[in-house]
């Protein structure tokens, strides 16, 4: 397991990115604790098949689906990606004119809550990726996987090289955190509401998690 943290820890991984998003996974995982149980049972098959490995972390599917659903849900604290320069005028097929040096920018966040694009779009639903594809298509409903409707890491040849540590890191926190603690929200407190700065998205700053060792 050591290994497997060195290795992921020399990635350039935004830290502000993936801090953010794992605070958001965390606040649903402690809003909703039942979903736990589905999560350490996959942790624990997969650990003890593969140990600490890639390869497991690869086999944890609800993991995965649970940190994509949270990319979808909240994104990586941003509505907006894929800014871009018009390097000339452009004509959309829709007659849209884009002057030459308008910068555009993609409202993933629309995308993502577009109820054309996703059932309940406006719900977590944290299996609904890891229940698409069966076996031989997973891939392509992985945290990982770009497409025109998930567009947290990019989209095309310029999409984030560095996802894949990055899935890999946040998967692992998520299965240990799992693993080894039993997780809820401070009851005493308001549940989390995200702060919109701009288009930024920012995980509620004052919001308290709680944790309890497990001793299983």
């Amino acid at each position: 397991m050591a290994t497997n943290f060195a290795a992921i820890h020399v990635c350039d991984l935004n830290t502000t990115d993936a801090a953010q998003t794992f605070t958001q996974a965390l606040y649903h995982l402690a809003a909703n604790p039942q979903y736990a149980l589905l999560l350490r049972e996959e942790v624990r098959q997969c650990v003890e098949e593969c140990g600490w490995t890639k390869e497991a972390l690869d086999k944890m599917r609800r993991v995965d689906s649970f940190l994509r659903e949270t990319l979808r849900h909240e994104g990586f604290g941003i509505q907006v990606t894929i800014e871009r320069k018009a390097l000339k005028d452009i004509r959309l097929s829709d007659g849209t004119f884009i002057p030459k040096g308008t910068f555009t920018q993609v409202a993933t966040s629309g995308i993502h809550h577009d109820p054309d694009v996703y059932d309940n779009a406006d719900v977590f639903e944290p299996f609904r990726f890891a229940e698409l594809g069966g076996e031989r298509e997973g891939n392509k409903y992985q945290m990982v996987a770009v497409n025109s409707a998930s567009l947290s890491f990019g989209y095309g040849k310029v999409a984030c090289p560095g996802r894949f540590f990055a899935a890999a890191l946040l998967k692992m926190l998520l299965a240990h955190v799992v693993s080894s603690f039993d997780v809820k929200l401070d009851e005493s407190r308001p549940p989390p509401k995200n702060l919109v700065l701009g288009h930024g998205i920012v995980a509620d700053p004052k919001a308290r998690v709680m944790f309890r060792k497990r001793s299983d």
